[in-house]
């Protein structure tokens, strides 16, 4: 017969020690333990093996294993071992067992462990067939002193029954300065014949500051009827769960989470490194409040990869628990999430990959640590066909267009969150930055004053730069044009006078202000303003105003009208250059006015030959 194992090196076929060469019986009635216990211990201490042929061997007290022993079945079906009252074989000899390999039996067990306490690295269990009958034993107890290392289960049945239990399926409880490290259950079928719903097949806890409960994986694990739950990881680091599935559940009727993973109440340190990959849920589903896998608040560093739910009820359920460091990839669409209002985590689903950020912390640090730096090897990178395409955006919570968006090209989008993105920022043309918009500094960015610096939105020029003033003609209207950068609302219209004006005639001296259209939004009444010197401040209703062209218009009319600050006096042809009529800088509409108009056409403007000081605030 030839030996297969996995994990660790197959024991060689010497030493061969035929429990029937030393008694047994296997008739399923005579007490087989002796005979088994003998050929046991007469395999060499080098190692060997004890076998058992066709038959159904009774025993009624524990077999106690040594280091370097396989026991081998002719089949599980054909060689079955069945304990009465007691545990099948006990496990902590008082020494560690080493290398040893267990395989192609049936055990079945009533009122006894499969396999109790645990003192053993470097075993192989393989092609099993396990029954544990009575709802208080499991398939495999260790709760004392427990050192489990290195020990594959692989191609095993493992059932437990009881539609009440009280323990575990599976249960490894490291109490003390113990491990439970670098084991494997592959390719294992774990049935709960009678659905319970209490206990959980396997239990897995460190629950000592100094245990450890490490680098244990499980692949390709079926749970046939597990109500009760599948896996339950307690201060554990470094597990993989793959290709792990939980099949045959009714609806509603699964009452402990799938997986879960917590701290032990007792141990110092988290779950931290578990890897999820590949599970699924078919069938049924959990019940309410129940999660397909639930994390605790302490776990950290924990991956899940393409967890996916058929049947029934196909929506999976999944609690980060306020977890930290969360990798969710390929989350079936629809997946319920909880427990991400202090999680950190990156979600990916149809081909996207989302971060969220539950602390004070960088949610994406990408770092080239290459000395001197490689300028053709950049820490992120996008592309794409189409230079439109958007590659970066972001938004408030709420909004419903990303306030923010960079494009494949460069450029640059901002906008509000509500509507379409109205302002822009890109390469126009080589070494010119572009804005189609309006652009406004803020304070001293520029190293010179600003309107803002001054309480005001726009103004045609520097106050600082009044020099003189011109003495304005009665009637004429004057339009001093401004540029607004950025959206306000106007409750002042600054202007000055050099030389006060004399007996103003009541009603008809105003200023106001126009759009670019031409449509005057706001004016007052400034009769008491010119008859004296000094810069003027005049209070409007609120005038809400977006970037863009306006002008400050006033009109005068005195027995000597005023004269108004000015940065000086040039040609008419200076002051437009560039510019057609409706844009002037500074202007004159009409005359013979004794108000503003209430709209002007602004093609008709004439150039005025003065650079005339107004702001609006």
């Amino acid at each position: 017969m030839n030996s297969r194992t996995f994990g660790v090196a197959a024991l060689p076929v010497v030493g061969w020690k035929n429990a029937k060469t030393f008694g047994a019986v296997g008739n399923g009635t005579a007490d087989d333990t002796a005979a088994i216990q003998a050929a046991i211990d007469a395999v060499p201490a080098a190692g060997g093996c004890a076998y058992l042929p066709s038959g159904n061997y009774l025993i009624t007290a524990p077999l106690r294993l040594r280091s370097a022993v396989r026991i081998t079945g002719d089949a599980f079906g054909r060689a079955k071992i069945t304990g009465s009252n007691t545990d099948v074989f006990d496990m902590d000899p008082g020494a560690l067992l080493d290398r040893i390999e267990i395989d192609h039996l049936t055990i079945d067990v009533t009122g006894g462990h499969a396999f109790a306490e645990a003192r053993v690295q470097r075993a192989s269990l393989h092609h099993l067939d396990v029954h544990v009958r009575s709802s208080n034993k499991s398939v495999w107890s260790a709760t004392a002193v427990v050192n489990y290392i290195e020990v594959w289960f692989t191609e095993c049945q493992l059932r437990v029954y009881g539609a009440t239990r009280s323990v575990p399926a599976f249960h490894l409880a490291s109490p003390g300065i113990d491990l439970i490290t670098a084991n494997v259950w592959q390719k294992v079928v774990c049935w709960n014949e009678n659905t319970d719903a209490t206990q959980y097949f396997f239990k897995v806890v460190c629950s000592h500051a100094s245990g450890a409960n490490r680098d244990n994986t499980w692949r390709d694990v079926i749970f046939e009827q597990c109500a009760g739950g599948g896996i339950a990881l307690e201060t554990a680091t470094g597990t993989l769960l793959e290709g792990v599935h939980c099949w045959d559940v009714h609806d509603d009727a699964m009452l402990n989470d799938f997986v879960s993973v917590t701290r032990n109440a007792s141990a110092s340190a988290p779950s931290a490194g578990t890897t999820i990959v590949g599970c699924s849920r078919s069938g049924g589903g959990p019940a309410s409040g129940v999660q397909d896998i639930k994390l605790g608040a302490d776990c950290l560093q924990t991956t899940i990869v393409g967890f996916t739910a058929r049947g029934t009820s196909v929506v999976p359920r999944i609690d980060l628990g306020g977890s930290r460091g969360v990798v969710l990839v390929n989350a079936q669409t629809g997946t319920l999430l909880s427990g991400t209002a202090a999680a950190g985590y990156v979600a990916g689903a149809d081909g996207a990959l989302t971060v969220h950020s539950g602390q004070d912390a960088n949610m994406i640090q990408v770092i080239n640590d290459t000395v001197g730096g490689n300028l053709n090897a950049p820490c992120y990178r996008g592309e794409s066909a189409a230079a439109a395409a958007l590659m970066t955006t972001s938004r408030v919570t709420g909004d419903t267009v990303a306030r923010y968006a960079r494009r494949v090209d460069g450029q640059e989008q901002w906008g509000g969150g509500a509507g379409p993105r109205d302002l822009t920022l890109y390469r126009s043309a080589a070494g010119v930055l572009c804005t189609d918009h309006s652009l406004d500094v803020v304070t001293s960015a520029l190293g010179i004053f600003t309107p803002r610096d001054q309480g005001m939105v726009a103004w045609s020029l520097d106050p600082a730069e009044v020099r003189t003033g011109f003495l304005t003609v009665n009637g004429t209207v004057y339009l001093v044009g401004v540029k607004v950068a950025r959206a306000a609302d106007i409750t002042k219209l600054f202007w000055s006078v050099s030389t006060a004006g004399a007996t103003p005639t009541a009603g008809q001296n105003e200023v106001g202000l126009y759009n670019a259209a031409g449509v005057k939004l706001v004016s007052a009444n400034v009769d008491a303003a010119v008859s004296s010197v000094g810069g003027k401040s005049t209070t409007v209703a609120s005038t809400p105003v977006t970037p863009g062209l306006y002008w400050l218009g006033m009109v005068f009319n005195a027995s000597t009208a005023p004269t108004i600050g000015i940065a000086g006096s040039v040609s008419a042809s200076i002051t437009s250059l560039g510019l057609s009529a409706a844009g002037y800088r500074f202007a004159t509409n009409g005359t013979g006015a004794t108000a503003l108009p209430a709209s002007i056409t602004p093609g008709s403007n004439t150039a005025l030959a003065h650079g005339v000081f107004a702001a609006i605030g």
